[in-house]
């Protein structure tokens, strides 16, 4: 049938389990992670209504690939799942951004602005490189955007929306929460890159 979800999440989640959880598996092992690993994934951000019960494609994952009775706990492969959805970082390019993603566990339990005090880039080894975009007080919380630059640009109704259906949440940051969206869009005449201001 059908999933759900794009795949990725539910590969990454596959490849969130432990060797001992994977052993019994009807299909040859993938790869897997160590259990302080998992133990330290598990304790970041899901919805706790999504991790009640399994759905109905984390159900057919499990039954596809272990005999009844294997595998991991179903809970712990849905709530995986939903670790994968709402705390992975991006990593595909162009149509296909749910092609790779990364969880970074430090970086997972930032917040999220519309007009943050910090960015990230991967650097050539693929860690997470944070720096701030503006003074940041000793007690500030540091926040980065969970959006695309590009959606950043984007009006606050549409930027609500795209957040509230990727990461279960309204925007209340200090843009959002403004009368008036100040926020513009300019393309360089030179090299054509959009800038914001």
């Amino acid at each position: 049938g059908e999933l759900e979800l794009a795949p990725f999440f539910y590969w990454a989640a596959l490849s969130s389990l432990t060797s001992s959880e994977v052993a019994d598996a009807l299909v040859q092992a993938w790869p897997t992670v160590p259990a302080q690993t998992q133990e330290q994934a598990l304790e970041l951000h899901a919805p706790e209504d999504a991790c009640q019960a399994p759905s109905a494609s984390t159900s057919a994952i499990l039954s596809a690939l272990w005999p009844p009775g294997a595998g991991p706990r179903p809970l712990v492969l849905e709530r995986l799942l939903q670790v994968w959805i709402f705390n992975s970082f991006d990593h595909g390019a162009g149509e296909d951004a749910l092609a790779a993603g990364a969880i970074y566990v430090a970086a997972s339990m930032m917040s999220h602005s519309c007009s943050p005090n910090a960015a990230w880039h991967l650097d050539d080894a693929n860690s997470l490189i944070l720096h701030a975009r503006v003074p940041i007080q000793e007690d500030e919380e540091i926040t980065i955007p969970y959006l695309s630059p590009s959606d950043l640009l984007l009006p606050i109704a549409e930027r609500r929306a795209i957040l509230a259906a990727t990461k279960g949440f309204n925007c209340g940051c200090e843009r959002c929460s403004q009368s008036c969206d100040t926020t513009r869009a300019f393309t360089c005449p030179k090299c054509s890159a959009v800038a914001h201001a």
